[in-house]
Order: C-alpha cells, then sequence, then structure tokens
C-alpha cells in the first residue's frame, strides 16, 4: 500500500508541475523541478541549495506560477530569507506581473516591513484592480498601523469591483470599529454574516464590540459560537467567562471555571470560583475550595460574612482591599468596612483607603464616622479633586445641599474638565431648583465632554423641564432613553414631560415600568427616591 500511494504523489506531482510548465521548458528543467518536489513531498522541507535553485528555474523563465511555488516552499522549508530574495528577484524579471507584486508583499509582511509590503501591495492593485486577495491584506495591514483615512480610501476602490461581497462588509465592520463607530460596525458586520454564518473574525469582532457597549449577553451568544466551532485562545476563553459573569450567567461561568481549575490549580481561578460561589450561594463547594485557599479574597470574604475566623496573619495589602471590594458588591457594608480597616493597618497614611471608608460608613448611614474619614483623605492628599467631590455627594445624600454645593464647586475648581462633576452639580441645582439657568449651562459643559452619555441628557431634558420647555424637554429626554431604557430616573422624567404634554395615557406606562426598577436604582439619593415614590402614589401607583 505504501508504494502505491508514493506512486500515486509522484504521478500527482508530475501531472501538477507539468500542467504549469509552458512546452519551451527544457527536459532538465522538468527533472530539475520535480526532483526538488518530490525532495519536499518526502522531507516536508528542501535545502537552501535547492531553494535557491528553484529561484532560478522560475526567474529565468519568468514564470508566476513556478515563482509562487518557488517563494512557497522555501518559506514552508524556514528559508524566509531565500524566499524573499527569490520573490524581489522575480519582480524585478516581471515588473509587469500583479501577482508577483502580490506575493513580495505577503513575503515583506511576513518580515515585519510592514511599509515596504504595503507598497508592494499597491503596486499589484495598480496592475490588477480586480486582485481581491491584495485588496484585504492591503486595508488590514492599514488598519494595523490606524491609517484609517488611507484603509477608506482603498475599501471603496475595492467596492466598486466587489460590491456587496461578504469580504467588503467584513472589512468595512472593522474600519468602523477602529472608528469607534460602533453602530456602523455592528450594521456591516451583521452583513458579513447574513453571507456566512460562521465567519469567525466577524463574529470575533462583533462579540468584542457587544462586550465593550456593555451588552454582555450578547457578546456571550456570538462567543459561544465562536467556541462551538473550535476556535477557544485565551482571549475568547477570558472574554466568555467576563461576559457570563457580568451579564449574571453566574452558573455558567463557574462550569467553565471548574473544568479550568481541574486543569490548572491556580489561585487566581479560584478566587474567582470563591466569588462567585459567593454570589451564587454555594456554600458547600466554598467549604471545600476555601479549606485548600485559606488565604485568597474571596475566602476572607466568606469568612467573614459566615462569623467565622479569618486569617490576618500573612495577608497582604491588596489582599485586604479585593475582599472589601467583593463585599462592597455584595452590598455586605459591615464586613467590607473590617477589611479597609485591616487594609489601613498595613498602609495607614493611604488617603483612597480612607475615602472608601467614608463611603461605606455613608452607605451605612453614619454621617459622622463618613465626614470624619473623607477628611482625613482630603488631609493627606489636598490636591485631589475627587475627595471634594466624594465628600460633597456625602453631603448630598443626606440632605445637607448647601454644604454639598461648596464642596462640589471646590471639586470643579480643581477639575473643570470633569464631566462627571459638572453634570453632578448642574443636576443638583436643576432638581433642588436652586438655580436652573446655571446648572442647565454646567450640563451642557459636561455634554460637550461626553456627547452621548444618557445620564447627562437626562440632566439637560430635565433642566429645559424646569424651564417649562416641555417640548424641548422630550426632545432631548427620548435621546436618553434610546441610549439607557432602564434607568429608574429616565423613566420616571420621560413619564412627567409625557404628563406635562398631556399624553397621559401613554406617561402611565412609563410610570409604572419606573416602578419596577425604581428598587434596584442603586446610584439614587434617598431624598430622591422618596420624591419619585411619593409622585407615583399621588398617581395611585
Amino acid at each position: 500500500m505504501k508504494i502505491k500511494k508514493s506512486m500515486v504523489m509522484i504521478s500527482l506531482a508530475f501531472v501538477i508541475i507539468t500542467s504549469w510548465l509552458p512546452s519551451s521548458y527544457a527536459e532538465d528543467s522538468i527533472d530539475q523541478f520535480i526532483k526538488i518536489y518530490l525532495s519536499y513531498l518526502e522531507n516536508h522541507k528542501i535545502t537552501s541549495k535547492q531553494c535557491l535553485k528553484l529561484g532560478e528555474l522560475c526567474i529565468d523563465e519568468s514564470d508566476e506560477e513556478l515563482c509562487k511555488t518557488a517563494v512557497s516552499l522555501c518559506f514552508e522549508s524556514g528559508l524566509k530569507k531565500e524566499a524573499l530574495s527569490i520573490a524581489q528577484e522575480a519582480v524585478k524579471s516581471n515588473p509587469k506581473s500583479s501577482q508577483l507584486w502580490f506575493i513580495l508583499g505577503k513575503m515583506l509582511l511576513l518580515q515585519n516591513r510592514v511599509n515596504d509590503s504595503i507598497n508592494s501591495f499597491k503596486k499589484s492593485l495598480k496592475l490588477n484592480p480586480k486582485k481581491k486577495d491584495a485588496y484585504s491584506i492591503l486595508i488590514r495591514v492599514l488598519l494595523f498601523k490606524s491609517e484609517n483615512q488611507e484603509a477608506y480610501k482603498w475599501l471603496k476602490q475595492m467596492e466598486k469591483y466587489f460590491p456587496n461581497s461578504e469580504e467588503v462588509f467584513l472589512l468595512k465592520g472593522k474600519l468602523y470599529y477602529a472608528l469607534g463607530k460602533y453602530k456602523q460596525a455592528i450594521k456591516y458586520l451583521k452583513r458579513a454574516l447574513s453571507s456566512h454564518q460562521s465567519n469567525k473574525e466577524a463574529l470575533q469582532l462583533l462579540a468584542d464590540i457587544y462586550f465593550k457597549k456593555g451588552e454582555y449577553q450578547e457578546a456571550s451568544k456570538l462567543l459561544e459560537d465562536l467556541v462551538s466551532q473550535g476556535v477557544i485562545s485565551e482571549k475568547i476563553l477570558k472574554q466568555l467567562i467576563d461576559s457570563y459573569i457580568r451579564s449574571a450567567q453566574y452558573k455558567k461561568a463557574i462550569h467553565i471555571l471548574e473544568r479550568l481549575y481541574q486543569m490548572h490549580k491556580s489561585a487566581q481561578i479560584a478566587n474567582v470560583l470563591a466569588v462567585l460561589y459567593l454570589k451564587t450561594n454555594t456554600k458547600d463547594k466554598l467549604e471545600v475550595l476555601c479549606s485548600k485557599h485559606p488565604k485568597l479574597s474571596g475566602c476572607i470574604a466568606f469568612r467573614c460574612l459566615d462569623n467565622k475566623e479569618f486569617p490576618v496573619i500573612g495577608i497582604s495589602y491588596s489582599e485586604f482591599i479585593e475582599a472589601g471590594q467583593i463585599l462592597l458588591e455584595l452590598e455586605a457594608y459591615t464586613c467590607a468596612l473590617k477589611m479597609y480597616q485591616l487594609a489601613l493597618t498595613q498602609r495607614p497614611k493611604n488617603a483612597n483607603v480612607y475615602a472608601t471608608i467614608a463611603v461605606i460608613h455613608s452607605d451605612l448611614d453614619q454621617l459622622d464616622s463618613a465626614l470624619k474619614n473623607i477628611d482625613i483623605a482630603i488631609t493627606l492628599d489636598p490636591k485631589n479633586a475627587d475627595y471634594y467631590f466624594r465628600k460633597g455627594v456625602i453631603l448630598e445624600r443626606h440632605n445637607k445641599v448647601k454644604e454639598s454645593i461648596k464642596w462640589l464647586e471646590k471639586a470643579i475648581e480643581l477639575r473643570p474638565d470633569s464631566a462627571t462633576y459638572l453634570n453632578y452639580l448642574g443636576y443638583l441645582l436643576i432638581v433642588r431648583e436652586i438655580d436652573v439657568d446655571r446648572g442647565t449651562e454646567l450640563v451642557q459643559k459636561a455634554l460637550k465632554i461626553s456627547p452621548d452619555n444618557p445620564s447627562y441628557l437626562d440632566s439637560l431634558a430635565w433642566g429645559y423641564f424646569k424651564k417649562c420647555l416641555y417640548n424641548k424637554a422630550l426632545e432631548i429626554q427620548e435621546k436618553a432613553l434610546q441610549k439607557n431604557p432602564d434607568n429608574a430616573v429616565i423613566l420616571f422624567h420621560y413619564a412627567e414631560i409625557l404628563f406635562k404634554l398631556g399624553r397621559k395615557q401613554e406617561a402611565l406606562k412609563y410610570y409604572r415600568k419606573c416602578k419596577q426598577l425604581l428598587a434596584e436604582e442603586k446610584d439614587l439619593s434617598p431624598w430622591e427616591k422618596e420624591e419619585i415614590v411619593k409622585r407615583l402614589k399621588e398617581l395611585g401607583l
């Protein structure tokens, strides 16, 4: 059987090779080529001498296909310099061959001579403007170099010859992705997928966009498609796990992490598992895991929540901080406070820890302790605008509005370009009707910095509402609602505007949706939540 198989291979090689060679080829040239080709089939590589001989044959006869094969065999044999040399000589002997310029471009690119490769691809396309693979590589290289304008120019030319092709849609998606225009990128990537649903490049890029947009459920579906096709890399696996966690698909994340932990008993995987077991209240598995890794931040958090002793000696500052962050996510404020206080024993002059402790005391309705700790943070780092801002927020949440404004003004004085600070103070001045005009101006400044932020759009709409400019308010609020349709405050403000415009039945729909989401709204000040609840009761909701 082996003999027959080798004979078939020799015959096949001979047929393939002779079909490439013109009738003018001498018999000895054919023999030499076949001999080298068979050597490659037998050894999976050729020698440098054989490579150079192939180069001589292809250049002497100016045969594109022979040169292409010579370059390919040399490169596959690890003879990269020789492969490049053959490609360069082939172009010199036949400078009007689009195919040879394309081959040279690929060889240059593989040796990281990016600019030279770009020039070669351009020459290839000048000679043959319908060479699709040259467009594909050239545009990708230009996008990699962030030369988006140049990439756009070549993409427009490619589209002339290949309209509505899958590759054009894919490259358009890549271009808009590079420009940060995700809406357009999604449109074209979906069109690419409509032609070929298993286009791995389009799936991966689309998943990446959804992940960046915070649409983790959508991202996880696309990443699952990739994994089912056998496309598994560290980046894809990490992004899939992150997507599951961020979209609260904890069981799916646990399933993957448990398998990874069986293969690699790493502390990092164990810690993520510990946190997920905490979130899903899987105590039996958590006990087993923490018996093996007692010093993990997730296990320290678990012991504190379970009112059990946890190790203190040998635990680093960063591990206490991580445990505190885990507990804050779980809204376990008392245990979180313990973790940050333990962190302070190791770094007693860390202003940021004091500031975090201040916020925890504020959430526990302990205003005096909150102010004491934020003042320490300000003393330790008096030029940090964020601490003045946090003090302003703490005071505002405890209904100390006049004092709050003073500290928010100080934060803006230190950082006048902070959209967050500008919007926070602006909204406060609007919603409390202290200075609606100035509040609106501050929000407009915030929107110049971050024009698509739905919270800032909501603040501006509410400013117009307070000025009785209801139609203008509606126009802005519709944009805010489109960008964030599940925010209780945005829904409430939208309903109020509709109500004022006489669209009461329509308004009721949004009041009801607001009521459903209000309990989950964590960033809302207590006094504002009370006002919304009061208004809903007035409406009989």
